[in-house]
């Protein structure tokens, strides 16, 4: 089985804990090893947005993520800052359709990462957290959103390449995103389209 699997977001950042190590700028050939793991091959790696927007991360948080790969619309370098210190930066890599056709208006900034799957087997196993410092404050004015488009051998989806998008709420068809995943606390009680 080999299946193509792409990466889009609008921001990731945190509000929470962090005492994380990030390394920016990384070659194709390290975002390969950090993704691969026992029965999995990665190949064909492209990220599109800028350099400084996507690194790799390794420390302690309140995130039940250890490592990994942090996407961001601004630095990635600033994801450990503070709650109350906004790390946005424009970068000026624009859209991606896949992400537009999710959200419906236009996207800013968006950091997307690609790669061909080959597992030993028929099941793969990824882990993710979206963090947005739009979140909780400016969930109904801002959205900030994320997908994991999955394409390959008997998969027909509506995103590029056929894909599916399976970043989406349990048990629904809702993708996630700072709009469909908040408690409501600073929804304005006369804008319906933001509910909890």
């Amino acid at each position: 089985m080999k299946a193509t699997i792409t990466f889009c977001t609008m921001v990731v950042g945190t509000a929470a804990y962090c005492q994380l190590t990030i390394t920016d700028n990384l070659p194709a050939v390290n975002i390969a090893g950090l993704l691969e793991g026992t029965g999995v091959t990665i190949t064909n790696v492209e990220v599109n947005c800028d350099g400084g927007a996507m690194g790799h991360f390794t420390g302690s948080s309140d995130l039940p993520i250890a490592e990994g790969l942090v996407l961001t619309t601004g630095s990635a370098l600033q994801i450990a800052g503070p709650a109350d210190f906004f790390a946005s930066t424009i970068t000026s890599t624009g859209s991606d359709p896949d992400l537009l056709a999710i959200l419906g208006w236009p996207i800013n900034d968006a950091c997307v990462l690609s790669f061909a799957c080959i597992p030993a087997g028929d099941t793969l196993l990824l882990n993710y957290v979206l963090g947005s410092e739009e979140y909780p404050n400016y969930v109904c004015n801002l959205m900030d959103v994320f997908g994991l488009f999955l394409s390959g051998p008997g998969i027909s989806g509506p995103y590029s390449n056929n894909a599916v998008n399976i970043a989406l709420i349990p048990g629904t068809q809702t993708p996630v995103s700072t709009h469909t995943i908040h408690g409501g606390q600073y929804n304005d009680p006369e804008t319906f389209s933001c509910p909890a």
